[in-house]
């Protein structure tokens, strides 16, 4: 897969565009004291194009979210939650993608809000705390879904040690896209993506982005290129190479040292216009 192809896909915008073309897009995060986890993923998936974001966090965070986030469209996660929960979702019948699990929380009210998130049947991410119920659902099939975890997550997830994940990263990884039947983005130094076939090892990205938030700011960055069309595979292999190059860039302007999430989220917008065609620099 060439990494320059897929993007040319997310940058080539007819001229008569509009939102519903770049897809609506659901995320299913945060909780009382993490709301700022769904306002990152939703400011990463405005900067990567995505047409509409409907953010599904706590009630009583909505107020606090929406000054940093006001493009996006706001949910309760009581009303995912309720008996009536399918009712909450009309408005989202032209949904393209989903991503779950940034600052929720590992509760059975993450494993609820997972399965219906889930039975959407809309392509999806998970991240977070909602990779610790990997092995105690049905994932829909089909590589329709992507797993971004950290070596401790997917620790967790397989029963391996940490140091049996890093000593043998790729292999592990290919083994259990194979049996959950999804994508994987192993992250860390070179970040492997894998549907247990095909696999990309990313080259971009520093140790400064080992920050808090960087994680959901990926999330986000990959759920705009589902809602957009990307195949989940080439979301989570230009998902990785974009967030990273974003960090690179803002590495070189404030240091590895100071760069946090939000740094990442601002150097977006100068990845996409590097490399768009209309750029003549």
């Amino acid at each position: 897969m060439e990494i320059k192809e897929v993007l040319r896909k997310i940058l080539d915008r007819p001229i008569d565009s509009h939102k519903g073309i770049f897809g609506t897009g659901l995320i299913v995060a945060g909780s009382r004291y993490s709301a700022g986890c769904a306002g990152l993923a939703a400011k990463a998936a405005f900067y990567s194009g995505i047409g509409k974001c409907v953010v599904a966090v706590p009630k009583q965070a909505i107020n606090g979210i929406v000054s940093f986030v006001p493009e996006a469209v706001y949910l309760s996660q009581e009303e995912l939650l309720s008996f009536c929960w399918e009712r909450s979702l009309k408005s989202l019948s032209s949904l393209k993608a989903c991503a779950i699990g940034p600052g929720l929380g590992v509760s059975l009210r993450t494993k609820v809000l997972l399965e219906r998130t889930l039975s959407l049947k809309a392509p999806a991410v998970i991240d977070a705390d909602a990779i610790a119920f990997m092995r105690k659902i049905k994932l829909p099939g089909t590589s329709k879904v992507v797993i971004t975890p950290h070596p401790k997550e997917f620790s967790n997830m397989t029963g391996l040690s940490v140091e049996a994940v890093l000593a043998d990263k790729r292999a592990l990884a290919m083994d259990w896209a194979k049996k959950l039947g999804c994508i994987i983005a192993l992250k860390g130094h070179g970040t492997i993506v894998t549907d247990g076939n095909e696999v990309y090892i990313n080259s971009t990205g520093n140790a400064g982005m080992a920050t808090a938030g960087s994680g959901d700011v990926l999330t986000g960055v990959i759920l705009a290129f589902l809602s957009q069309g990307l195949s989940p595979f080439e979301s989570a292999a230009l998902g990785v190479y974009a967030h990273g190059l974003a960090g690179d860039i803002a590495a070189r302007e404030i240091g590895q040292v100071s760069l946090t999430a939000s740094d990442i989220i601002k150097a977006l917008p100068k990845f996409f216009a590097f490399n768009s065609p209309d750029n003549t620099a």
